[in-house]
């Protein structure tokens, strides 16, 4: 299934639920927590690709599990969260999108600028994951000549214990 930008930020909003069943059958990942996880992302990945300049851009479900929602880089073990591709100015683009349920009240930065502390660990910013994830697009997609783009988004959210 090929869909536009425009009709997958329509589809998150008004119906959240059978687009995250879809996308269980689509690529076979989906216990309770993935299922919780796209619930409470999608809806911020629309909001953050609610420009018009990304409208026309397309995310694509393959029935493999090889889509660009939940994107398994090639000949590896990495997923992103979503990549969108379309033309751009100077021809083809590519951009991924890492999102992020962090509770960040507590976040404080590490010894070091890529490291941060979050949750009592020792961590690398998820800007360092997207980096990589591009990095590694970038050369394995090298004869391809599309210009490859990410972004971080973090959702914050907190959760109350009863």
């Amino acid at each position: 299934m090929l869909i536009t930008v425009a009709d997958f930020c329509v589809r998150v909003n008004s119906e959240i639920g059978p687009l995250v069943a879809e996308l269980k059958e689509q690529t076979g990942r989906g216990g309770a927590s993935e299922s919780f996880a796209w619930e409470s992302s999608l809806p911020r990945l629309a909001e953050a690709l609610s420009a018009p300049s990304l409208q026309p851009l397309h995310l694509f479900f393959d029935r493999k599990g090889q889509l660009e929602l939940e994107y398994r880089l090639p000949a590896s073990g990495s997923w992103c969260d979503a990549v969108l591709l379309g033309q751009g100015p100077r021809g083809p683009a590519a951009v991924i999108v890492e999102l992020k349920h962090w509770t960040t009240a507590d976040d404080r930065p590490g010894p070091t600028e890529p490291l941060i502390y979050h949750m009592g660990s020792l961590v690398s910013h998820p800007s360092v994951q997207v980096g990589s994830y591009v990095e590694y697009c970038q050369r394995f997609h090298s004869s391809a000549e599309i210009r490859v783009h990410g972004q971080r988004l973090c959702s914050v959210y907190s959760v109350s214990q009863p």
